[in-house]
């Protein structure tokens, strides 16, 4: 079964999809993940809406927005450890996501994310 939760593209709407990643089983780090490339959408890709569709019988999400193209799967991940201000979301995404497939599609950035075992 897949379920989708569809929102604006605005900090206040991270609450009702943190509750909707959970109540589908992510776990915090998984719901982190998720919510750093919502955000990064957001603030940084000007989105104004985002879709997110879990299927249920696996860990696996599609995140939809509409901003401007952004493929996270291009440029460099700078290392975690380094002392510095901003700059860990995308590493702690390629940390937590086991694969990841971008695509754009018409206006819409269409990312697949796979979540399993990962180290801790």
């Amino acid at each position: 079964m897949r379920l989708v939760l569809t929102l604006p593209a605005r900090t206040d709407s991270l609450e009702p999809l943190s509750d909707f990643l959970r109540a589908w089983g992510l776990d915090i780090l998984e719901e982190l993940a998720v919510s750093e490339l919502v955000t990064n959408a957001t603030v940084h890709g000007r989105a104004r809406c985002f879709r997110v569709r879990i299927d249920s019988r696996c860990k696996q999400v599609w995140l939809l927005d509409d901003g401007v193209p952004f493929n996270p799967l291009e440029g460099p991940v700078r290392p975690m450890g380094e002392m510095r201000e901003g700059g860990y979301g995308m590493a702690i995404v390629h940390k937590v996501v086991r694969g990841m497939r971008y695509r754009r599609k018409g206006s819409w950035n269409c990312l697949t994310l796979e979540f399993g075992e990962v180290e801790r």
